[in-house]
């Protein structure tokens, strides 16, 4: 039982109130028409997910949710966040996907998004893996998100772009648009992790701590 009551028990986010309350306030403005596009950086296990998934979780009651990612294969799937939110999209986008349209995909992925009365989350994760479609669909969104009820995640790994990466290209042609904001994630100092709750005891969901730094997720025990 008392393993079950652990299994169960929820991962908590240690200092990232700021972080969930800058996403509150842009799903605020999503949900009154003024869409944004969020890029999520950090490096490869400093809770980019963990911290999506929580903020999804807050607001699942005035919110949708769907989840796209990019994986780590040899030839990249194209548009593959897309695809796995095709679905949940609906209208001709299955089609469109399989007929490999790439123009009218970007529009009718827009107009689908455009056409959602409800505020809707879309996150697309790791598009440092991203292929070149995923990228433009990306350029195409971020200049016309604004007038959709939505809050576009992006997350992706900063500390793997060196200067020929494809995404450090797409980052500096969206610094002008102005739906798109910046949220980075940092890993956690030990000595302002042993301050808090030192009657607490704590187990680190992760054993990848740098010396001097602890992830930013943790698991109550």
């Amino acid at each position: 039982m008392i393993a079950a009551q652990a299994h169960n028990q929820e991962m908590e986010l240690l200092e990232r109130s700021q972080q969930l309350k800058t996403l509150s306030s842009l799903l605020d403005e999503a949900a009154e028409g003024t869409g944004r596009l969020v890029l999520v950086a950090g490096e490869a296990g400093v809770g980019k997910t963990a911290l999506c998934r929580k903020f999804c979780d807050s607001v699942a009651e005035r919110s949708t949710a769907m989840w796209g990612a990019c994986d780590p294969l040899a030839a990249a799937r194209p548009l593959g966040p897309l695809v796995d939110i095709s679905t949940e999209l609906g209208g001709e986008i299955p089609g469109l996907l399989r007929e490999g349209v790439r123009d009218r995909i970007f529009e009718v992925t827009l107009h689908q998004l455009t056409e959602r009365s409800k505020a809707t989350i879309v996150v697309f994760e790791d598009v440092h893996w991203a292929d070149d479609s995923t990228l433009d669909l990306l350029r195409f969104l971020a200049r016309r998100i604004e007038s959709a009820h939505v809050l576009l995640l992006v997350t992706y790994r900063d500390d793997q772009l060196d200067q020929t990466h494809p995404l450090r290209v797409v980052l500096g042609d969206l610094a002008s648009a102005a739906a798109v904001r910046r949220l980075a994630i940092r890993r956690y100092h030990r000595r302002r992790f042993a301050s808090w709750r030192p009657k607490a005891a704590w187990t680190l969901a992760s054993s990848t701590a740098k010396l001097g730094e602890i992830p930013f997720t943790s698991r109550r025990s």
